[in-house]
């Protein structure tokens, strides 16, 4: 299942990328979803605003709901949109005080964008 929040970009992947797939995605809020109690062996979080990362991402909170919706052994990748290394540094604060282990954090080269996981 994929979730998105914003029924445009949904429209806009259905009418680009339809197909089969397209039928597993969701206008939901993730935060809604996450609290259905439903278990995952993997989750993706790739979330962004057109301004910066949402102030959510930032709180352990958010972190300790998806950890507790992940199965054992779950894994947890993350697509991290950071302007700053300190943004990057709070994220890798956040989830090792969460899961008690160190992510794995892979720069996109020319990008922004780290590619950070974690399993459960």
């Amino acid at each position: 299942m994929s979730v998105e929040k914003n029924p445009n970009i949904i429209h806009c992947y259905k009418r680009f990328f339809g197909g089969d797939h397209a039928l597993n995605l969701r206008c939901f809020d993730a935060e809604a979803v996450l609290e259905q109690g439903q278990e995952y062996g993997w989750i993706i979080l790739d979330l962004f605003s057109q301004l910066d990362a949402p102030l959510f991402l930032y709180k352990h909170r958010f972190y300790e709901k998806l950890r507790s919706v992940l199965a054992k052994n779950g894994y947890l990748f993350i697509n991290f949109l950071s302007q700053h290394d300190s943004q990057l540094k709070q994220l890798e604060h956040l989830l090792i005080t969460t899961f008690g282990k160190i992510p794995s954090i892979e720069k996109i080269p020319g990008y922004a964008n780290h590619i950070v996981m974690i399993k459960k």
